[in-house]
């Protein structure tokens, strides 16, 4: 190759390979980690904004464009833990959505609400408990020395 041409992105791979060509797990996992904090701070986020923050963090020796913290974010969207947003016409409240220039329309990321999680009382151990017929406070057999309900709390 000759000095000072960049190799294309479709050979190196772009950002997310290392120097040995293989997948920089460390570095993709930071990036989403910081990402996802700091999203989880706000209300909601377009792609350029999410762009701006890791650029102005530092994270990232190498340049990272738009379109590679967008597919940090359609990562995101596919683990289900981030929802893309698009507003209705005249609802944009940032001078980048009104740009009447823009060819496309503002997509914003935002964390996912999610509701309290239900699936944890399906694994409380007295759902499975031989013994759960004879459990009751203050017998021999009672929730409150019961060894498998204090590793389920955490204690």
């Amino acid at each position: 190759m000759l000095y000072g041409l960049k190799a294309s992105s479709e050979i190196t791979g772009g950002p997310w390979y290392n120097d040995q060509q293989e997948l920089d797990q460390e570095f993709i996992g930071v990036l989403y980690d910081a990402i996802f904090r700091w999203l989880r701070l706000r209300d909601y986020a377009s792609e350029s904004q999410v762009a701006n923050f890791v650029r102005n963090t530092g994270i990232s020796k190498e340049e990272l464009e738009d379109s590679h913290v967008e597919q940090l974010l359609n990562t995101m969207v596919y683990d289900d833990i981030v929802e893309r947003i698009v507003p209705p016409e005249g609802l944009a409240d940032d001078a980048e959505a009104r740009n009447p220039l823009r060819a496309t329309k503002v997509v914003y990321y935002r964390v996912k609400k999610r509701a309290p999680n239900q699936d944890k009382s399906m694994h409380i151990p007295c759902t499975v408990c031989p013994y759960v017929q004879e459990c009751l406070p203050g017998s021999l057999i009672s929730p409150s020395s019961c060894v498998y309900m204090e590793r389920w709390l955490g204690f």
